[in-house]
């Protein structure tokens, strides 16, 4: 099946695509434009040739030569007007290799798609485990988060990665620099997944529309953290906050690695700033206190694995289990003073898991 119309440039039979390459001086007669429109047009190019739903593809590229189209052209008089011309004349070009290897002699190279420097996002999570008592709420979690937690969040993870330079957009589709757009609520890791893919295209979107990266990305209600209070058991929470990255997916794939790299100095603070700022209660001996920041990839499997090393929290002694004494905050309440509730059988409390 012949297929043309996919982009300007590019037309395909079966499992062959055809790419028709034009070089700077020739995309400005032929469309017009400045050096940025050329280079997002490269990108875009490259990606309707490579992509589509009936792949994979073999693409082969065949650079633009005004004189050899015209020659075809001649051949092909039904072509002159239509704007697949091009793209028609390079597929009967790539399936000609004395033809191909004629046109590749004459222009042997090509100008590469500027992948490195395309604008991408990725949603990490930053996980933390915290446990509430049967007299205490875990329900404001479930609210929009102070800005001056979600400020010094992206401070902390900014300051992580001081040898990066901050995100500028280069064109449309272009970047350099990274920038760090948290989420302003806790989501259901049940549904971090959904969150993820919602929170980077939505801030992708916008960079693309032309809007600076905001200091907060608007988490849905439908996926935020729902968590109820529990008259007889003490309740095991997992905090999920999505941090939205956004910048040349090159620099996304070494942010990932440098968290992985830095994990324990980079956990601690961001744990420091939760207690501090959202009046958790504190962590029992044996249990998490540092943060970790988790790719999209690995939420539900981090999220699993914390329940299950938990199990063993169902033998532990938690009679001498103390809060921590922090200020009240407006958006979170205080929490009571005392114990957290009277002992479950056997002297100890039942553990009851939110995810």
């Amino acid at each position: 099946m012949v297929t043309y119309g996919i982009y300007p440039g590019v037309a395909r039979k079966d499992a062959l695509t055809a790419l028709c390459h034009y070089r700077w001086d020739d995309y400005r007669r032929v469309f017009g434009g400045d050096l940025r429109a050329y280079l997002d047009f490269l990108i875009e190019q490259e990606e309707a040739a490579r992509y589509g739903d009936d792949g994979p593809y073999r693409v082969v590229r065949v650079p633009f030569v005004p004189q050899r189209f015209a020659e075809w052209l001649a051949g092909h008089p039904g072509w002159k007007d239509d704007p697949d011309g091009h793209g028609a004349w390079a597929l009967d070009v790539a399936q000609d290799p004395d033809a191909l290897r004629a046109i590749r002699d004459e222009v042997p190279l090509l100008t590469r798609a500027p992948a490195e420097e395309k604008t991408a996002s990725s949603t990490f999570f930053i996980a933390f485990l915290t446990m509430y008592g049967p007299d205490q709420d875990p329900g404001p979690l479930g609210r929009t988060l102070p800005s001056a937690f979600l400020a010094e969040v992206g401070e902390t993870l900014r300051a992580s990665l001081a040898d990066l330079p901050p995100f500028t957009p280069l064109s449309r589709l272009r970047s350099e620099g990274i920038a760090i757009v948290p989420g302003n609520r806790f989501v259901d890791p049940d549904r971090a997944e959904d969150a993820a893919e919602l929170l980077e295209s939505q801030v992708l979107r916008e960079v693309r529309q032309g809007s600076p990266p905001g200091t907060a990305v608007p988490v849905p209600r439908s996926l935020r953290l729902h968590a109820e209070a529990d008259p007889d058991s003490l309740q095991t929470v997992v905090l999920l906050l999505p941090v939205v990255v956004v910048g040349p997916q090159e620099l996304i794939d070494y942010v990932e690695e440098k968290w992985a790299a830095v994990g324990d100095p980079v956990g601690r603070a961001l744990g420091e700033c939760f207690h501090r700022h959202l009046r958790l209660p504190a962590p029992p001996p044996g249990v998490y206190y540092e943060a970790t920041i988790v790719p999209p990839y690995l939420a539900g499997a981090f999220v699993n694995s914390v329940f299950e090393e938990l199990d063993a929290l169902d033998d532990l002694d938690l009679d001498d289990y103390d809060e921590d004494d922090e200020d009240e905050d407006d958006d979170f309440p205080q929490r009571p003073p005392g114990r957290h509730g009277p002992p479950g059988p056997h002297g100890r409390r039942h553990i009851r898991r939110i995810k």
